[in-house]
């Protein structure tokens, strides 16, 4: 008790108590953070509380509306469940979680529910450190286009006659599963990241934290699709116009290898490597970046290999100019990435990636977005096109292609795809209402991933189709510390083999993106 009295006596107002903390990467929280001034943000995303323009008027977005003064009041409405700021130190402890529960309107034996729960750590040293942890504990029962989805991507284990059997799902954006009840997932995933602020010009992040590259729903670069990955990733600012980033980390694929003396066997490891380097013009209306992302062979299910020294090469271009976009160690992939900021409302953007300009396999996006704001009003939406061609991000060694843990890199369709997404959201006070609608024409959601993981001289033989996927949510935020909130969710998911309609309930501190919106 006197200690606690003690740490009382020290919480002390500390205007830039968050500053170097990543925002949540959310599609909410990046929505709004590029919206507070008539200037584009970086491309990078989750953006740090320092890079938002208007982080004031960013924090009055997620703040509800009364002010409570019992300590219940304020816990559920107005503030972190546990907070301790002074000049030098500031620490936040939230508890997480994800309860809903719907079913299939047209057959209410299908039953959904998501049961999680976690613990959420994050701070700041002076003005040099930040830090976050949290850790998520899950049980789920899905629908069956999205578990139909989950059992394909499991986990792979050789077979003696050189094929590979597939057992225990892995869920996007999570982690690889456990049965649960009779046809349900229990899984854990944790993300943690410190950050060094060392210079005004310089950055530095360890840890397995998710990015986004790109202004749009989905990225053609690189997203927090598949899971979370450790890299090392630095940051460097040359000028007012121009910045440039360098990542190291690693993958999986989650092939068993044959060999192994451990208790069970481990996974097959590859590395990646990412540079992008980006222009912000003189007015900060618009930015255009050149990337580079590059997957390096490790192990397959019998060889290791140490990594190439190439993979260390910090310079953008010099790899792919030197390897071409494929070697038998490397497959390279470049992209660029453009966004111009019309004026305080209206954003623009797109982007271009290929790895392979002999047969010109490509993928395109183009976008735009709107936002106003007054007062406690808020309504946004958005248009998108993306298509990528028949054989993007595949590689003729299938070890190397653009995936992690047995899902999609970047951009969640994989290739030879063409997606139009839309949506619309409007806010008063601290009521929501949003629609989401998104068609894609490709072989289907698992014949989609699966193309992913053959080999590049593989041609595609499924046949092209069209998935509809609508949604509306009505719902109220309690607190805006850590996005409590309430909803009711109904959603129409068509396709060739069938349709159905969900209804779904829940409470969640919402602060992931989740994906099941196709």
């Amino acid at each position: 008790m006197k200690t606690l009295g003690i740490l009382l006596l020290f919480c002390i107002s500390y205007t830039g108590a968050q500053e170097l903390l990543y925002l949540p990467l959310q599609d909410e929280y990046t929505e709004h953070s590029q919206f507070q001034t008539n200037k584009i943000t970086p491309s990078t995303f989750p953006l740090r509380y320092e890079q938002i323009t208007g982080e004031q008027r960013f924090q009055s977005t997620f703040s509800t509306q009364k002010e409570h003064t019992k300590w219940l009041g304020r816990k559920l409405f107005n503030e972190h469940f546990f907070e301790f700021k002074n000049d030098d130190f500031y620490l936040a402890i939230n508890p997480l979680l994800n309860l809903n529960g719907g079913f299939i309107v047209d057959d209410s034996t299908n039953i959904m529910y998501q049961n999680t729960r976690g613990l959420e750590f994050q701070g700041q040293i002076s003005d040099k450190v930040s830090f976050y942890s949290s850790f998520h504990e899950n049980q789920s029962i899905v629908a069956p286009y999205l578990s139909n989805l989950y059992n394909s991507r499991g986990e792979l284990y050789p077979q003696s006659d050189s094929t590979y059997l597939i057992q225990n799902a892995f869920i996007p954006r999570g982690a690889r599963t456990k049965p649960f009840k009779e046809n349900g997932y229990d899984y854990a995933f944790s993300t943690s990241y410190i950050h060094l602020n060392l210079t005004k010009f310089l950055n530095i992040s360890f840890g397995n934290a998710p990015q986004f590259l790109g202004y749009g729903k989905r990225s053609l670069l690189l997203s927090d699709y598949s899971s979370n990955r450790t890299a090392l990733k630095i940051d460097i600012r040359f000028s007012k116009n121009f910045s440039y980033r360098i990542e190291n980390g690693q993958l999986l694929n989650l092939f068993r290898r044959k060999y192994f003396s451990t208790v069970e066997a481990p996974f097959e490891k590859k590395a990646f490597s990412n540079r992008y380097l980006t222009f912000t013009s003189n007015n900060e209306k618009m930015t255009l970046s050149l990337f580079e992302g590059s997957i390096w062979f490790k192990e397959d299910a019998v060889n290791s290999q140490p990594l190439n020294a190439k993979f260390y090469n910090p310079i953008l271009l010099i790899n792919p100019l030197l390897n071409n976009f494929e070697s038998s160690y490397a497959k390279h992939l470049l992209g660029l990435n453009f966004g111009y900021k019309l004026n305080h409302h209206h954003l623009v953007y797109g982007q271009f990636v290929t790895d392979d300009l002999k047969n010109f396999e490509y993928g395109i996006q183009a976008g735009y977005k709107g936002n106003y704001q007054k007062e406690k009003r808020i309504f946004s939406y958005q248009f998108e096109l993306n298509s990528t061609s028949n054989k993007l991000y595949q590689s003729t060694n299938f070890r190397l292609n653009y995936t992690h843990n047995n899902y999609p890199l970047a951009y969640v369709f994989g290739n030879r795809t063409t997606e139009i997404f839309s949506t619309a959201r409007y806010t008063i006070k601290d009521w929501f209402i949003s629609f989401n609608h998104t068609s894609y024409y490709n072989e289907g959601l698992v014949n989609g991933h699966t193309r992913l993981f053959h080999e590049k001289l593989e041609d595609g033989t499924g046949s092209l189709k069209w998935t509809h996927f609508t949604s509306g949510q009505l719902g109220y935020r309690f607190n805006g510390k850590n996005n409590l909130n309430v909803y009711g969710k109904l959603s129409r998911r068509a396709s060739q083999e069938n349709q159905a309609l969900l209804l779904e309930v829940g409470i969640s501190t919402n602060l992931i993106n989740n994906f099941e919106n196709y």
